[in-house]
């Protein structure tokens, strides 16, 4: 039985023939409808969505393939033998088993006729269509497969004061998260956080920077003694932090000469 190859992953893939011109796969979508056709044609706007093709793994191991500008998929009409594009029903002719034949070359083979998506006549022009023939290896019957990646969604994330000034602003990827910035002083304020949080990023988002006010607080006060040799007290002194006492007048001491203070107050 026929099987698609396992190495073909779900995923959007531009479709190009392996005939000398390379033209692309294209959906006609210039009026979208069903029974548009399908046909081989240069790079349109560096291959708009209807020259990307969506594929989709089913359950009988053959891929639905869609177009990225109006979902229908790609199917061989039983009246005419043709490539045309239709609403997806599930039924066999919608269904193409991709079997790798070397390099990055597939034949797309339908699973209701066993026969191969081929280019008609093997004609290189832009708007040959595409239709089913039985396998005989020409090169109108094999497909380079092009998997696109999309680029990740991109974010600005601003970080603000709460004046609206602007300390930082980030391009951060979807999913991912900004990185905390540095955050400006604010006199007579604390910084508390920020108004919301900044990781799992899914949208423009703007962070305001949180503040409180500093309440004015009692400074420390300390108590400061000058005392004679003998222990006797000669002045005490209630000194606020960082400040110095003010000195006292020394009571004289028959016999002795006063010479200073034992520390720096």
């Amino acid at each position: 039985p026929t099987e698609s190859s396992p190495k073909l992953e779900n995923g959007d893939y531009i479709i190009k023939t392996k005939l000398d011109c390379g033209r692309i796969v294209t959906s006609d979508e210039t009026t979208p409808q069903n029974g548009n056709g399908a046909f081989i044609y240069d790079s349109i706007n560096e291959n708009g969505k209807n020259q990307v093709w969506n594929f989709e793994k089913l359950d009988d191991g053959s891929f639905k393939i869609s177009s990225k500008t109006s979902g229908r998929v790609l199917e061989i009409s039983e009246d005419t033998n043709l490539s045309q594009m239709w609403d997806y029903t599930g039924s066999n002719n919608q269904r193409w088993y991709a079997v790798h034949v070397g390099e990055d070359y597939y034949k797309f083979i339908l699973k209701e006729s066993g026969k191969c998506l081929d280019v008609y006549g093997a004609y290189q022009e832009n708007g040959t269509k595409l239709w089913q023939c039985k396998y005989n290896g020409n090169p109108a019957q094999l497909f380079k497969l092009e998997k696109q990646v999309q680029a990740p969604q991109i974010f600005k994330v601003e970080f603000k004061m709460p004046n609206g000034d602007i300390i930082n602003t980030q391009d951060i990827e979807i999913n991912k998260s900004a990185t905390v910035p540095q955050v400006p002083q604010l006199a007579g304020y604390e910084f508390t956080g920020w108004d919301k949080e900044f990781n799992n990023i899914t949208a423009n988002t703007v962070v305001t920077a949180l503040f409180k006010k500093i309440e004015s607080q009692a400074p420390q006060i300390f108590k400061v003694e000058f005392k004679m040799p003998n222990g006797d007290i000669i002045s005490t002194q209630d000194v606020e932090i960082n400040k110095s006492a003010t000195t006292p007048q020394v009571p004289q001491l028959a016999g002795y000469e006063f010479t200073g203070w034992d520390k720096e107050f």
